[in-house]
């Protein structure tokens, strides 16, 4: 009796390191998701029906909280709002999200005769992309886009990426199959450490250090990044901006509050010296804040 009891207790010790070891494996993807769709709405349950709690915006980052859909086309899902530092938890649309892992590079262009793409790790003219390269070319860089529309003759690819080793939705726009702009995008903080002065001081530094001094700058003083350090120190509305220019590039850094709507993105597109198709719709986009 006694050895039977032993034997069950090893028994339930194996299987609970076993189904740790399977809670850490699945924790190596972190279950992260990023909002594709320009907007995405929160439910308090899983249906059209239910009260909306928040709506999110394209590059929102959220986190999985249930491995199982509910009733097929909904997710379960935890986030912390860009206006906020509690935590909320509601339910969306499988198609309005993607899941965030490492991707497998695609190293090869398949038109008409298979040709391989050598991509060398060389500075472009924003990243490591240059202006007028197909979206073969551009998918051979990034690997498999996480989401793809097109829309009034424009192409865009969306991207999970990072930017100054910060985490975001990198999206490229395409006119007649040429790249003339791209956005990278960030709509939640990463932890409730960061605040997102930090974050555009680190974009603005990166920018400073590929393209130069910015022409137009908005300087944070440490006061400011003081009073800022919170959301609640933040102005309801508040824009910062800075700009510089390049032979080939034009490049924006922005951070917007508008009370409950938070972002802070960095928008490039190729100057119309280059040539590069319809590059007076690119510049209307670009302009207008159509991204």
């Amino acid at each position: 009796m006694v050895k039977l009891i032993q034997k069950t207790a090893l028994l339930l010790i194996v299987l609970m390191a076993l189904n740790c070891l399977f809670l850490r494996g699945t924790e190596f993807y972190e279950k992260k998701l990023i909002v594709v769709a320009p907007e995405a709405n929160v439910h308090l349950d899983p249906s059209s029906t239910s009260p909306v709690i928040d709506v999110l915006k394209r590059g929102s980052i959220l986190y999985l909280a249930a491995d199982r859909p509910f009733r097929k086309v909904w997710k379960y899902i935890y986030y912390t709002p860009g206006y906020s530092s509690i935590t909320k938890a509601g339910y969306i649309l499988a198609d309005k999200v993607r899941a965030l892992f490492k991707v497998t590079k695609v190293y090869t262009i398949h038109g008409g005769q298979p040709q391989p793409v050598i991509m060398q790790e060389q500075k472009g003219h924003f990243r490591r992309i240059l202006w007028g390269m197909s979206p073969e070319e551009v998918v051979a860089l990034e690997g498999e886009p996480l989401y793809q529309e097109e829309k009034e003759e424009v192409r865009r690819l969306d991207f999970a990426s990072t930017f100054g080793g910060i985490h975001g939705l990198l999206s490229y726009y395409f006119v007649n199959d040429q790249l003339v702009a791209a956005q990278f995008a960030v709509r939640t903080l990463p932890s409730k450490k960061t605040t997102w002065m930090s974050l555009y001081s680190v974009l603005k530094e990166v920018l400073d250090h590929d393209f130069g001094q910015a022409q137009e700058e908005g300087n944070i003083s440490a006061s400011q990044r003081k009073s800022f350090s919170g959301l609640k120190g933040l102005p309801q509305n508040l824009c910062l901006e800075s700009k510089w220019e390049s032979e080939e590039t034009q490049v924006l850094l922005r951070f917007i509050r508008d009370g409950q709507d938070v972002s802070l993105e960095i928008r490039a597109q190729g100057r119309p010296e280059l040539g590069l198709a319809q590059k007076e719709l690119a510049s209307l986009l670009f302009e207008q804040g159509k991204f």
